[in-house]
């Protein structure tokens, strides 16, 4: 019996050092511990915490748990659904996109530029470099309002705008509706100092860069509401057939400007540059710029605020 005993002893000895070697084998290979108890790190299973601990099955990270929760577990609270979709502390692909940024990334969205320098200096075209979308710190530079376009003169210098527009290209970044250029990021996020930067190094034309579904510039500009920006972009005798470029869907700008967060604001900029017969137009599925305004979930916020509030005043005059 104690023979038996000290043999168990020593078993379990060697299974916990074991244990501890394998775990700091991880550590020092990944950089950070497995995943919590019934989390599997390589095949992204997870156990919905909301069902309880009896029932062990398990789905994906990704779009099998997000329809698991509505469907089941759609009475309940949304910190209780966003808890459910959380491992490690660390944010998974909730009911929006978020992603993990790399360093380099984060670098050139903040603006700092001598972190983004060290790390490019390695190697810029490393794939450890890319988001999760697969775009590359340049994007981010571009996209970034943090640093009036100094950021983006230091990946400039590594690499052209050109150089990396075709490489996003080529690697086939973010399926059928990626491919977004340098000035795609700067005109969606509104930097109009990287848009002035882009257009004098690449020269005017580059406002007509499309992406692999046909989207320009200046329709994500639009949809931003960032009108200044569509100033820049809105150009020469070759205006008008840039803004009437169809995409693959068939939507022009006048249907982003109608989908967008400003909507009201930049079809009436439209309006005063484009003919009323260019509104009447329709896309595939045969949606107008009415179709799409309808549709528009930033309109019907605002009307119903503008109408609340003129109920208020009338409430306060009478």
């Amino acid at each position: 019996s104690g023979s038996a005993t000290t043999k168990w002893r020593s078993l379990s000895s060697l299974s916990l050092c074991c244990h501890q070697a394998s775990y700091s084998g991880w550590t020092r290979s990944r950089g950070s511990p497995p995943g919590p108890r019934g989390a599997v790190r390589s095949g992204c299973g997870v156990l919905c915490v909301l069902r309880g601990r009896v029932d062990k099955k398990k789905f994906t990270r990704g779009r099998s748990l997000r329809m698991h929760l509505e469907a089941v577990h759609g009475d309940a609270p949304m910190a209780s659904k966003e808890a459910a979709l959380r491992v490690r502390g660390e944010e998974t692909p909730v009911f929006g996109r978020t992603q993990r940024i790399p360093p380099a990334c984060v670098c050139a969205r903040e603006g700092d530029e001598e972190g983004l320098r060290r790390i490019y200096a390695r190697d810029w075209r490393s794939p450890r470099h890319r988001d999760g979308r697969g775009y590359r710190p340049h994007h981010w530079a571009a996209g970034s309002n943090k640093s009036f376009g100094r950021t983006l003169v230091v990946c400039l210098t590594f690499a052209s705008a050109c150089e990396v527009d075709e490489l996003t290209l080529t690697e086939g970044v973010d399926g059928k509706r990626g491919g977004r250029s340098l000035l795609h990021w700067a005109s969606r996020n509104g930097a109009e100092d990287n848009v002035k930067l882009l257009l004098n190094r690449q020269g005017l034309s580059y406002a007509n860069a499309t992406t692999r579904d046909g989207t320009t510039p200046l329709m994500l500009a639009l949809y931003g509401g960032h009108l200044n920006v569509c100033d820049l972009l809105f150009w020469g005798v070759h205006a008008r057939t840039t803004a009437n470029k169809e995409n693959a869907y068939g939507c022009r700008a006048v249907h982003w400007a109608a989908m967008g967060k400003r909507p009201l604001q930049a079809l009436e900029w439209l309006s005063n540059r484009l003919p009323r017969g260019d509104f009447a137009t329709k896309q595939q599925h045969g949606h107008s710029v009415f179709h799409k305004l309808a549709l528009s979930k930033t309109l019907t916020t605002t009307t119903t605020t503008t109408a609340g509030q003129r109920n208020h005043d009338q409430d306060d005059t009478s």
